[in-house]
This record gives C-alpha cells, sequence and structure tokens, in this order.
C-alpha cells in the first residue's frame, strides 16, 4: 500500500471531523439570522445529494447497479430516506430551542437506542459492558434534562422541547443506520448514501411545502453556506469508509 494510499483515511477522517464539528454552531448562527430549519435542513441533504450524484452517477458501475435495484431494495431505500429527513428536520430545529452543547450530547446518543433496538427486534445480544454504559448515557441524558429544565433562560427558549427533538432526531437516525446495515449486501455504500439523501431532500421539500416554509426567501450569502452544510451529510459515508480502510 502506498504512502498515499495509507494517508486517506486519515485525510478524510480531518475532513469529518472539522465539518461535524462545526455544523451545530454554523446552523445555530444561520437560524439567528432568520433562516428557516426545515430550510436549512432541506439544503443540506440537497447540496449533499448534487455533490455525491456529480460522482456516483458518473461511474457506469454505478448507473448499471441503480437499474438493477429489486422493489425490496428501494422500499428499504424509501424508508431510509424518511428517517433521515425526520432526523435532519427533528434535530436542526431542536438548535432553535435549546443550547448547542444539549442538543448534540442528546443527538449522539444513538448508539443507545441501535443497541436497545437490535436487543428488542433482532435479538442481538447486550453484554453486561454494554448495558452498563447504556445506563450511564441514558443517566446523563437524563441530567441533561434536568439541567436544562432548572436554567431555563440559559439554555434556550424552550429547553425540554428542544431536547426532545434532538432526542427524536437520534432515534430517527437509527432507522437510516439500521437499514444500511441491514441491505449492506444489497447495494454499494456510494450508491446507498446517494440515493438515501435524494430521497431525504425529497421528503424534506414535502415538509416545506405542508409546514409552509419558504427554501429561498433569504439573504444569498446563505446558499453558499449551505455548500458547507451540504457537504456535511456527505461525512456520514467517511466513518464507514475509515473502518474498512
Amino acid at each position: 500500500m502506498t504512502a498515499a494510499r495509507r494517508g486517506a483515511p486519515l485525510v478524510i477522517l480531518g475532513l469529518s471531523v472539522l465539518v461535524v464539528s462545526t455544523a451545530a454552531v454554523m446552523i445555530r448562527y444561520a437560524q439567528l439570522a432568520g433562516v428557516p430549519s426545515l430550510a436549512i435542513a432541506f439544503w443540506r441533504l440537497g447540496f449533499a445529494t448534487v455533490v455525491l450524484s456529480m460522482v456516483v452517477l458518473a461511474k457506469p458501475r454505478s448507473r448499471q447497479e441503480l437499474s438493477k435495484l429489486p422493489s425490496s431494495t428501494w422500499m428499504a431505500l424509501i424508508f431510509s430516506g424518511f428517517f433521515l429527513a425526520l432526523h435532519f428536520a427533528s434535530w436542526i430545529s431542536s438548535l432553535a430551542y435549546t443550547s448547542v452543547a444539549s442538543s448534540a450530547a442528546l443527538v449522539t446518543t444513538n448508539p443507545i437506542w441501535i443497541a436497545l433496538i437490535s436487543w428488542l427486534i433482532f435479538k442481538e445480544r447486550i453484554s453486561g459492558w454494554l448495558a452498563l454504559g447504556i445506563a450511564t448515557a441514558m443517566l446523563g441524558s437524563l441530567m441533561i434534562f434536568l439541567s436544562d429544565a432548572a436554567n431555563t433562560g440559559l439554555s434556550g427558549s424552550n429547553p425540554l422541547l428542544g431536547n426532545m427533538l434532538a432526542l427524536v432526531g437520534s432515534i430517527t437516525v437509527c432507522g437510516y443506520l439500521l437499514i444500511g446495515q441491514r441491505i449492506a449486501d444489497k447495494i454499494s455504500l456510494w450508491l446507498y448514501v446517494t440515493l438515501v439523501y435524494a430521497i431525504g431532500a425529497g421528503f424534506l421539500g414535502i415538509f416545506t411545502i405542508v409546514s409552509n416554509v419558504f427554501i429561498i426567501r433569504f439573504h444569498e450569502p446563505w446558499l453558499a453556506m449551505f455548500g458547507w452544510f451540504g457537504f456535511r451529510p456527505s461525512t456520514h459515508w467517511s466513518h464507514r469508509y475509515q473502518l474498512c480502510s
């Protein structure tokens, strides 16, 4: 393996950490400037879809794979895209009501829910150490709720609502992750992510129409910022890339 090939996962990891660590703060800044939460969610997935489509669909092998996807896989993709849309809609909305720290802490509790869902639905075993970790994380989440309830003025306009939305975002992203795990042998990672993002953006577009939210009625410079936002969801696949490298 060449030095460049060995260094690729580290470069991707660095970019992923940079984008992930700045996303919540930048989203909150956009909300303070008057950009609707659903508009932010739509453009994030929308830009990510455009970027990934240009890369993935340019490959003949990906286009051939796309043409041969069975209906069962398409159904799984639709459900996965729906869960991903709910994740972004709820989590981004949470930042308008609670603190960035609380929202970020709660939305990243998805390993807890994945473990519980896998145990309840797929009958996967939970080890003693994992159970201890789940209990500790849930205790920490409870402490965040109680702390925000006691400091309403410091944590946001409605911290309890914001924290609940962040938890919803954490739980719904599990659907995206678990479905991806279950159909990993039926579709390539790049194509899976591209199609799910496109479907998720479609659902978010429907959400904005139903909620009467305008997705372009704000200052134009924010569209450039959404390009960065859109790069953020594109980094989701990088975590699996690093594990496989």
